[in-house]
């Protein structure tokens, strides 16, 4: 006799139950509650007695809603991420392009209302400084400036004092 896969005891233990629509609805309205009752500060406790639930239901309910809050955060961040890489790229295509211009007449209006036509060397200076915090947010975005292990591992060729002797230092004594 073979194993049977999927059994109802490996599916009730990994909360794979199917429920009827009305009782999807109870556990989600209850998830709810679950959730804005733990925020209040009540215990798991207090929650089961207050909804009628067990304790084991309670903390049931409140993993399964911050597993889904997580998931919700990961793609929120992850479309956030894409607008703002794309909100960049545009106006890094915009800095590039004025850079690359020949002509660099830029002006920049004073607070008195005055008009100051910045010189080419200083327009492109603070153009190129634009463009670089541009690129600089992208590769924080895309995580290219992350930290990096970097072993340094091996024997050293040369010792300290026979170093300092070719360099011509010699230590007082």
């Amino acid at each position: 006799m073979g194993s049977r896969k999927g059994t109802r005891s490996e599916a009730v233990r990994k909360g794979n139950r199917r429920r009827s629509p009305a009782a999807r609805d109870i556990r989600a309205v209850n998830k709810v509650e679950v959730v804005r009752l733990r925020l209040e500060g009540n215990s798991y406790r207090a929650i089961g007695e207050k909804l009628d639930l067990s304790l084991g239901a309670v903390h049931e309910l409140c993993t399964e809603a911050l597993t889904e809050l997580q998931g919700e955060g990961r793609e929120l961040a992850k479309r956030l991420r894409a607008e703002q890489l794309q909100q960049l790229d545009e106006v890094g295509g915009r800095l590039l392009r004025l850079v690359l211009k020949k002509d660099l007449r830029v002006t920049e209006t004073k607070p008195d209302g005055s008009v100051l036509e910045l010189a080419e060397f200083e327009t492109l200076t603070r153009l190129t400084g634009s463009l670089g915090k541009v690129w600089e947010r992208q590769a924080k975005l895309m995580g290219l400036d992350a930290p990096a292990k970097v072993d340094i591992g091996g024997e050293v060729p040369i010792s300290l004092p026979e170093l300092a002797q070719r360099a011509g230092i010699h230590p007082t004594e």
